[in-house]
């Protein structure tokens, strides 16, 4: 059985504590750190898992990426021409409100307070929650369609 001291424990948490913070994956990895792992994978002929040991031991005051992040690095540089992975261009581009169309959506759900905000954003091509922002800015609220089924005054009675 071992025995630890509770010196020596309170000596080891500090080291543990970046296992623990994932916070530290997402940082930049430099162009000079990049092009230092694609030397190293080369120079062990395309073993990842070597790499980071070789890796490890040239550079022992650098983070030590994980081995597919080298494999990642390689494909990615083979693919694109980039060490860096492209953070932006993701997605469907963002609409820019203009007047004209902030405009029109009041026009459209003024002329038909029925109109859903899916309907209006498919009809100008643009998101529902473009509309939506649009609306609520202009203290309006998208029209809810609730049917009801109660018995009123005017109802013919029962048989």
């Amino acid at each position: 059985m071992v025995n630890f001291h509770l010196s020596s424990l309170l000596a080891i948490i500090p080291l543990l504590i970046p296992f623990w913070n994932k916070s530290h994956r997402r940082q930049i990895i430099s162009n000079e750190e990049y092009t230092d792992m694609i030397l190293v994978y080369g120079f062990c002929e395309g073993n990842a898992r070597l790499s980071v040991r070789v890796y490890g031991e040239r550079f022992p005051n650098r983070r030590l990426p994980n081995h597919t992040t080298f494999t990642a690095v390689v494909r990615r540089l083979r693919e694109t021409g980039r060490f860096a992975a492209r953070t932006a261009d993701y997605g469907r581009n963002r609409f820019v409100r203009t007047a004209d169309v902030e405009e029109e959506i009041l026009a459209r759900v003024e002329a038909d307070l029925e109109l859903s905000t899916r309907r209006i954003g498919a009809e100008m091509e643009i998101s529902k929650d473009v509309v939506h922002r649009t609306l609520k800015e202009q203290l309006l609220h998208p029209y809810h369609k609730t049917p009801v089924q109660c018995l009123l005054i005017q109802d013919p009675g029962s048989r």
